[in-house]
């Protein structure tokens, strides 16, 4: 594990087992090599009735190895972890998608986007309900060479969220709702009026779904977040495509609020980047720490796609600006 101290800079502390700081460059490249595998693996994907294609026996495994459906579930609303054509669970009343009919299945409704173009839709569905879930994903998608799919609104006009086509598996981060606010003065990031980690599923308003937004909390804490302007947009697209909004002239571009990404790239290994450095942390708890920035500059404006499945976000936010200046006359009065 790593623990930040800010005095000007901000330094890693590393208790690993097995750390070897020779080898940091080394993994860093590796796993930029392997996460490429998401978008670039040398296509067709597994598709079924191949030999590649999983047994039934093996997608109950990997189904039986995901998170189960707590009793109380608000970030959910009791959605199965695991669907898929063969499963698609009990149908549910339709109540977000217009466009839809009303009685759809939780595969259906998982599938659901802003554009569906082609009529691209994937196999296999994971909601994932923590970050356990997005590597079991990744890893199973890995050793069938199955395409991967990503996405949590689902807001892309282009449909470039469908993956690489049809029969994939589609990880959905709609449900991963962490928020933590650091609104110490002194806090890791040096950012005076504070920072919040969010996690991939958060909105900016209230979601399709009913769930708060960060602006709604942001103002709960007395401060405010750059966003565009249509509520149930999710936080990652935006921010690290570029992110226009009313704020920007105050506050900086969307992408300019982000100050630490998380990730599960295609190996199943965990990711931490940011302005100081990169952490990877692979399935066994070996952890490599790398001073290398390249991949926290490549997110910021470049996008999370070619990189990997984006599971949390820390971003700024501002105190509200409360006083306002007279504005100047014609006449300078």
């Amino acid at each position: 594990w790593y623990q930040r101290r800010v005095h000007g800079k901000q330094w890693y502390q590393r208790r690993v087992h097995g750390y070897s700081p020779c080898k940091e460059v080394e993994m860093l490249r590796a796993g930029l090599l392997l996460c490429l595998g998401l978008v670039s693996a040398s296509p067709p994907y597994c598709q079924p009735g191949d030999s590649c294609w999983p047994s039934q026996e093996e997608v109950d495994r990997f189904a039986d190895s995901l998170s189960s459906v707590p009793e109380n579930d608000e970030d959910c609303m009791g959605l199965p972890t695991f669907s898929s054509a063969d499963q698609q669970g009990e149908p549910i009343h339709n109540y977000w998608y217009p466009e839809a009919p009303e009685e759809i299945t939780p595969y259906q409704l998982a599938n659901l986007r802003n554009k569906i173009a082609d009529d691209i839709t994937a196999y296999f569905v994971v909601i994932a309900r923590n970050e356990s879930d997005v590597v079991k994903a990744v890893q199973f998608a890995t050793s069938h060479n199955l395409g991967i799919s990503v996405f949590s609104t689902g807001h892309e006009f282009n449909d470039r969220n469908a993956g690489p086509g049809v029969n994939s598996l589609l990880i959905r981060t709609t449900c991963l709702r962490t928020v933590q606010f650091d609104l110490d003065e002194d806090n890791s990031f040096g950012h005076p009026d504070g920072s919040v980690r969010l996690g991939a599923g958060m909105t900016w308003g209230d979601s399709k779904f009913g769930a708060v937004g960060v602006h709604e909390l942001a103002r709960d804490n007395e401060r405010v977040v750059v966003s565009g302007h249509a509520g149930n947009v999710g936080i990652v697209g935006w921010s690290l495509g570029g992110g226009h909004g009313q704020l920007v002239g105050a506050y900086g571009m969307g992408v300019d609020q982000v100050l630490e990404v998380e990730m599960v790239i295609a190996d199943g290994s965990k990711v931490v980047a940011n302005a100081d450095g990169t952490l990877v942390t692979s399935e066994g708890g070996l952890s490599e720490l790398t001073d290398n920035t390249d991949l926290f500059w490549a997110l910021r404006g470049g996008g999370a796609g070619p990189w990997g499945i984006i599971t949390a976000m820390t971003i700024k936010v501002h105190k509200p600006r409360t006083h306002a200046r007279p504005a100047a006359t014609l006449n300078g009065q």
